[in-house]
């Protein structure tokens, strides 16, 4: 069997490194998955599909929390710092 590799993330994602829409994107789109529903997969499935990830740096930038869409990085990062 081959293994699976994961990467656990933060939740919070209130980092000064986070400074651009395609950084946001990357660790806040559907390209990462619950680790529950890859297990999920795997077992009934026998592998995990891949999403094809060309369109998911075009998305808008969303709040991780309430899902709430806004234009910018620093406008997503003050309502991220305001909202807990």
């Amino acid at each position: 069997m081959r293994q699976l590799h994961l990467h656990v993330i933060s939740q919070d994602f209130n980092s000064t490194h986070l400074k651009n829409k395609k950084h946001w994107n990357s660790f806040n789109t559907d390209f990462f998955r619950d680790s529950v529903n890859v297990v999920e997969e795997v077992s009934s499935d026998g592998k995990a599909i891949l999403k094809d990830d060309e369109d998911l740096h075009g998305v808008a930038t969303m709040s991780p929390g309430c899902r709430s869409a806004h234009p910018n990085i620093p406008r997503l990062k003050w309502h991220i710092t305001n909202s807990t």
